[in-house]
């Protein structure tokens, strides 16, 4: 969760009209560099989330949110390439959602 302030929610919402396409140098490239930079120095608030009461489920999000600390991108690689969802049964096919997520 992050702090936005007034100026940066007005510019975010200006930049929604924005086409992708927009021209390089112009004034919808500034307002996007300028939403980019902003973007990056906001401070983080720290957002409190309550553990779950079943022992085997608090344990499961400790190690994700620990993993996730560690190496986000190699937690990505390896929940894409588990066996979530049946995927690692003999003859499954993997959802066509969740093959972005699998590297090459």
């Amino acid at each position: 969760m992050v702090d936005i302030q007034p100026l940066l929610r007005h510019l975010i919402i200006v930049a929604m009209d924005i086409r992708q396409d927009y021209p390089a140098g112009g004034r919808d490239e500034r307002a996007m560099e300028l939403i980019l930079e902003e973007l990056c120095v906001l401070p983080i608030l720290a957002l409190h989330v309550p553990l779950l009461a079943d022992a085997l489920l608090a344990s499961l999000c400790q190690a994700l949110r620990g993993a996730s600390l560690a190496d986000r991108s190699q937690l990505y690689k390896d929940v894409a390439s588990g066996p979530f969802f049946g995927y690692n049964q003999p003859g499954a096919r993997q959802p066509q959602g969740f093959r972005w997520l699998r590297p090459g």
